[in-house]
């Protein structure tokens, strides 16, 4: 059986218990990884590791469209490392947002609605990582740009997180703030987001000619500059208490 579709079976069981979605999604992916041995990789999580370390962002967003059951599974696993224990950025942060959502509509009840609150979880995250990190790039145009792409197409994520009740929202936005700080000190260089700018944009078509695409394509050999962590951990540290501010008004909690 699938891990993906072994979680399921007890995330709602869970889920009665405690009243919290991301809480029921957590300990049913503990307990369903837990009994079970390692999977072994196939050429598909080989493919998705070559896709982005070769940074070519387009492909992985399509390979990771599983069709699929076990793909499914697959994708949502390699999403999870690649964000959570290795540092990756916004792209994969989008995506598995995306995904969690997508297999959560494919799902009725509780289980559900526990991918669909993981997914609200990923999406402010993500959100919350343009605010806090987007001053790594020298352009400091890209990263409203690229967040703009990002809310587009988290558009039915944010319209679910904007339905849910008021305990809900303020379950998801702490977990998102605890996992933006925890993630933070594994993070890498977010080559997508900081490409997202002007200076970017007249790179590529120096080096590619005029084109009409309205979303450039990642040509790695135009990597885009970074600032060094040292020259905007104060801008973070400020980002961040914006952040506690703004939900402290709107959610009336204190995240911490």
């Amino acid at each position: 059986m699938p891990r993906f579709w072994f979680v399921l079976t007890i995330i709602g069981t869970i889920y009665l218990s405690t009243q919290d979605p991301q809480q029921a999604f957590a300990q049913a992916s503990a307990q369903g990884s837990a009994p079970k041995p390692k999977r072994q990789r196939t050429a598909y999580e080989d493919t998705l590791d070559t896709l982005l370390r070769e940074r070519k962002f387009s492909e992985l967003f399509e390979a990771v469209n599983a069709r699929d059951v076990d793909t499914m599974d697959r994708a949502l696993e390699w999403l999870r490392v690649a964000f959570l224990e290795r540092g990756e950025g916004t792209p994969i942060g989008y995506l598995y947002s995306n995904q969690l959502f997508r297999a959560g509509t494919t799902l009725p009840g509780l289980a559900g609605n526990a991918f669909k609150h993981a997914a609200t979880i990923m999406m402010l995250t993500t959100r919350w990582m343009v605010a806090s990190e987007g001053f790594q790039c020298e352009d400091a145009a890209a990263p409203a740009r690229r967040l703009q792409l990002i809310n587009a197409g988290l558009a039915r994520v944010d319209e679910h997180y904007r339905s849910l009740d008021l305990a809900l929202k303020r379950s998801a936005a702490q977990s998102a703030f605890a996992q933006l700080k925890a993630r933070f000190a594994r993070r890498v260089d977010d080559d997508w987001l900081c490409a997202g700018g002007p200076t970017y944009a007249a790179a590529y078509t120096a080096t590619h000619g005029p084109t009409s695409a309205a979303i450039l394509p990642y040509d790695p050999q135009l990597r885009p500059a970074f600032r060094p962590v040292s020259q905007w951990q104060a801008q973070r540290e400020g980002a961040l208490q914006k952040i506690v501010s703004d939900v402290r008004s709107e959610l009336e909690i204190e995240l911490r």
